[in-house]
């Protein structure tokens, strides 16, 4: 059996302000930084085979204390990526709000392209790839995966069999944790968005 932990970056000041997207030098502030030392402990004593994770700051810096609790490095896998959001990257949320087309691709966001980024089933099909192949490369193994919300989301909505314009009924808050086993090649999600302590982890 494969277990697979999908863990949100911890927070950064632009969460719920601005769609950092891909941009460079967004990083953990204060709360994040502790979020990310508290991560150790709320995995202690679930032992984890290896550490990916996406190769924007945020997400190395939450990888970055579990990785050296349990003396493993934190690999950077481009799949784990945030969302392209293309034109829309790093503008601010009050400002999209009267965007024509920012309404419509939330009512339908499995329909529409990001202007000049990608398509939620494009983030999807990058997320499953990347679990695909580490299911090939460590087998029977518990694997944390450090991500960012929509691709999380994405990749959960097609496990639980969702269509991808339901995703914004998935919660995945910064520093939250979801597991997904995978037996005999199918998957159960155990948890989703789990802020504390990981009971489903231990039973």
């Amino acid at each position: 059996m494969n277990r697979i932990l999908l863990i949100r970056h911890c927070a950064t000041n632009a969460i719920g302000h601005r769609l950092s997207g891909r941009a460079p030098g967004v990083e953990l502030n204060a709360t994040g930084r502790a979020q990310a030392m508290q991560l150790a402990d709320r995995l202690g004593g679930i032992p984890l085979d290896a550490i990916y994770t996406s190769p924007l700051e945020r997400a190395r810096q939450t990888a970055l204390p579990l990785a050296r609790d349990r003396g493993l490095e934190a690999l950077v896998l481009p799949q784990l990526q945030e969302l392209d959001y293309g034109l829309w990257q790093g503008a601010r949320l009050e400002d999209l709000a009267g965007d024509p087309y920012w309404e419509v691709y939330n009512r339908s966001r499995g329909l529409y392209r990001i202007p000049g980024g990608e398509t939620l089933a494009e983030a999807q099909i990058r997320m499953l790839q990347a679990v695909e192949w580490l299911r090939a490369e460590h087998a029977q193994a518990t694997l944390a995966l450090v991500s960012h919300c929509d691709p999380i989301r994405a990749l959960l909505a097609h496990l639980l069999g969702m269509p991808l314009d339901f995703i914004d009924r998935l919660d995945v808050m910064p520093a939250s944790i979801s597991l997904v086993e995978f037996a005999n090649g199918r998957p159960k999600v155990r948890c989703i968005n789990t802020l504390g302590n990981l009971p489903c982890l231990r039973s």
